[in-house]
């Protein structure tokens, strides 16, 4: 079945502004994202990965303003909703970490 004419085509998308960012062992760090969505609810997501491990969840943010932090006072979350963007704080870095963002549309 072929869809319709009137159908509308919703696409969502993120982006870490800074692929890569510098700084010293046990410093602090500030990483962006950027996302562009249509969506009223929606979830963003920060992970980190030690090395070639596992991705570890760090912090959640959903579109209503809830925030579940599961990575302590190491990890903070700055949204901008007028900018669609999110930044992660990161303090007491260790430089074989990577940082990823993530967008999910809630379909309610």
């Amino acid at each position: 079945m072929l869809p319709s004419p009137w159908a509308i085509l919703s696409i969502d998308a993120v982006t870490q502004t800074q692929p890569a960012a510098s700084g010293v062992e046990g410093g602090s760090v500030t990483l962006d994202c950027a996302y562009e969505t249509d969506a009223r609810y929606y979830s963003l997501y920060w992970y980190k990965q030690h090395g070639a491990e596992k991705l570890v969840f760090l912090l959640w943010e959903y579109s209503d303003g809830l925030k579940k932090n599961e990575a302590g006072e190491r990890c903070s979350a700055d949204s901008k909703k007028s900018e669609s963007s999110i930044s992660l704080r990161i303090t007491g870095v260790e430089l074989r970490d990577s940082y990823f963002c993530a967008f999910n549309r809630d379909t309610r």
